[in-house]
């Protein structure tokens, strides 16, 4: 088998990271603690989305390095690799963000974080497996081109578009439980990702 990733929100966590950013930017008390999707929709709702649009650039970028591994993702690799799965990364991310960041590369700092966290060593990738793109259609483009047997990823959106391939089965990691499109595969967690491919 041959499973593509996506990187944001679904190899990358960013919950605690935002969390931390929104509290040092006091938009948010520390005595709540919100996940990254929470503190989005409050902020929006706040008419903030300038200061939403802040924290993206920053967390993206200069303090892409502090967000965390998503739980189960290194158990996944490793079984997949000791099965001969096939395994690359397929991410929409521009080369710089469009807000601010002084001119941060968001993709060198993507490739720090995963050099931080083995990705080219312990866990097996090399970077002609890493692919990032300018815009959601070329993204889906990428993911036809390589013809995935599978592809995870964080965002319907994905699978909704009228350019996603049919043959390419696609698992939603939904953390939050919200989604409500039917005829998905959706997932709380690399966990249960896990329990549903190998067990």
């Amino acid at each position: 088998m041959f499973f593509g990733v996506d990187f944001d929100n679904t190899i990358a966590d960013y919950d605690n990271l935002f969390f931390n950013l929104a509290f040092e930017k006091k938009y948010i008390p520390k005595e709540k603690k919100l996940g990254k999707k929470e503190i989005k929709e409050k902020l929006i709702a706040q008419g903030k989305e300038e200061d939403w649009r802040l924290l993206q650039s920053i967390a993206y970028g200069s303090r892409m390095i502090e967000a965390d591994l998503a739980s189960g993702f290194s158990d996944f690799v490793q079984k997949a690799r000791s099965l001969d799965f096939n395994l690359s990364i397929v991410s929409h991310k521009t080369c710089f963000s469009n807000f601010t960041n002084n001119g941060v590369n968001l993709r060198d700092a993507a490739l720090r974080w995963m050099d931080k966290h083995k990705f080219f060593c312990s866990l097996g990738f090399s970077e002609d497996e890493i692919f990032f793109e300018d815009s959601r259609l070329c993204k889906i483009r990428r993911i036809k081109h390589l013809n995935f047997s599978h592809f995870v990823d964080d965002l319907v959106e994905i699978f909704q578009n009228s350019s996603w391939p049919k043959n390419v089965k696609f698992l939603l990691l939904d953390k939050s439980k919200s989604c409500q499109v039917e005829h998905i595969n959706k997932f709380s967690s690399w966990h249960d990702i896990n329990n549903s491919i190998f067990n």
